[in-house]
């Protein structure tokens, strides 16, 4: 059997918006896949911001490989990627 330690305060606020967020970075990266030749990376972080809002969280930057964005919730920082058969999210 295998034991998790409990998740921090913040890993808990950033367990609460990646549940949120997911639909939302699903769908930036299928277009991400169709459009990444003409588009800025960047400006993926737009979709997300009113969400990050919502959770105290920052979207520090967007990452292309693998596709998803460094979030920081209350001083710590988090990553989180998509692909089209799974999502996660770690601290980093």
């Amino acid at each position: 059997m295998t034991q998790t330690k409990p998740l921090s305060p913040q890993g808990t606020k950033m367990e609460a918006f990646f549940n949120e967020v997911v639909p939302t970075m699903m769908n930036l990266y299928d277009r991400w896949q169709d459009e990444k030749k003409y588009e800025n990376i960047a400006d993926y972080a737009l979709p997300l911001q009113s969400l990050a809002t919502k959770h105290n969280a920052e979207i520090v930057r967007m990452n292309k490989k693998p596709f998803g964005c460094n979030v920081r919730i209350d001083g710590v920082m988090f990553t989180m990627d998509v692909n089209s058969r799974s999502a996660g999210w770690k601290r980093i």
